[in-house]
This record gives C-alpha cells, sequence and structure tokens, in this order.
C-alpha cells in the first residue's frame, strides 16, 4: 500500500514563491501593469511538432532495438552452429581483404 507524502509548509511556501517571481518575469515580458495571472499557453502548431518528433524518435528508437535484436540472433546462431561459424569467418576474413586492398590504394 502507497504511503501519501504531504508537502511540507516550507515546500508549499517556496513553491508560492517561485510561482510569484515566474508571474513576474512573465508580466514584465508582456508588458502587463494589471494585477491578473498570466497563463502563457503554447501554439497548437508547436505542441502537434513537438508530439510529431517525439514520436518519430520512439518510433525511431523501437526500430534500431529491433535491428539490434535481430542482428545479436544472428551472432549467437553463427556461434553456435558450426556450419555458419565457417561462413562467418569465410565471410569476415573477405572484409578484412577488401578492406586492405580499398585502403592501401
Amino acid at each position: 500500500m502507497k504511503k501519501k507524502t504531504v508537502p511540507t509548509r516550507h515546500a508549499i511556501l517556496m513553491a508560492g514563491i517561485q510561482e510569484e517571481k515566474r508571474q513576474a518575469q512573465l508580466k514584465e515580458a508582456y508588458g502587463i501593469t494589471e494585477e491578473v495571472t498570466v497563463v502563457e499557453k503554447k501554439s497548437r502548431t508547436a505542441q502537434l511538432l513537438r508530439v510529431l518528433v517525439n514520436a518519430i524518435f520512439v518510433m525511431m528508437r523501437c526500430v534500431a532495438l529491433v535491428v539490434l535484436i535481430v542482428l545479436a540472433i544472428i551472432g549467437v546462431a553463427t556461434l553456435i552452429y558450426p556450419n555458419m561459424r565457417a561462413a562467418g569467418l569465410e565471410t569476415w576474413l573477405e572484409i578484412e581483404t577488401q578492406l586492405a586492398e580499398y585502403l592501401c590504394k
């Protein structure tokens, strides 16, 4: 069972002071002299753009994770099975040979 945490009096006072400072900065930035509470809202376009960028980032991470898992499975299979091990070693030696030829030109 989770225990509810009650904020201390000091934390509540500090949050109030920080909010007052933030309101003063916003009033100064927007040139407001009245005693009102300023609520700054982001534009819908900016919110949509932020959501799309985050979604693309999450999708790229998922694709990278799937690729990494597939490569790990291929690597483990290459180490376990003798036929795949021989083919993998042959391919690796061919890659080394071609890289040496390419870099020495």
